[in-house]
């Protein structure tokens, strides 16, 4: 498996892995800051970073902008979420639970732990660097 926070992964593999376009992978790095690095001109990824950037697009909505959404999921993805980890969004803020924490007002519920874990098993599949 990949190592969370180590920024091995390419452009083009990330872009493949998040089911997006490069043009539009781009535009998240430069519009609205999603994370990433640049080592000797080359842009690099984490899988923190990628599943960072996929819950965000997830999180979009009127109230929620692109740039606000990598705001929300950024600290809450600190560490790998277990594989039933839940990413509940509230008018009150944001917190990652199980499958029986549900919030008691409104919410967007995001599955973080199935997206990382999606995202690794794409990676490998390419076989990016471990």
């Amino acid at each position: 498996m990949l190592h969370w926070n180590r920024r091995v992964i390419g452009r083009e593999a990330a872009a493949a892995a998040c089911r997006m376009p490069l043009e539009t992978l781009d535009v998240w790095l430069h519009r609205y800051k999603a994370p990433s690095a640049k080592l000797s001109g080359q842009r690099l990824f984490s899988l923190q970073d990628l599943t960072i950037l996929q819950v965000a697009r997830r999180l979009l909505s009127p109230g929620i902008l692109a740039a606000t959404a990598i705001e929300i999921a950024t600290p809450l993805l600190d560490d790998p979420p277990g594989y039933d980890a839940t990413l509940f969004a509230t008018d009150d803020g944001a917190f990652i639970g199980g499958p029986d924490d549900f919030p008691e007002n409104n919410f967007a519920a995001i599955r973080v732990g199935w997206i990382a874990h999606d995202l690794s098993k794409k990676l490998e599949a390419a076989d990016v660097a471990v």
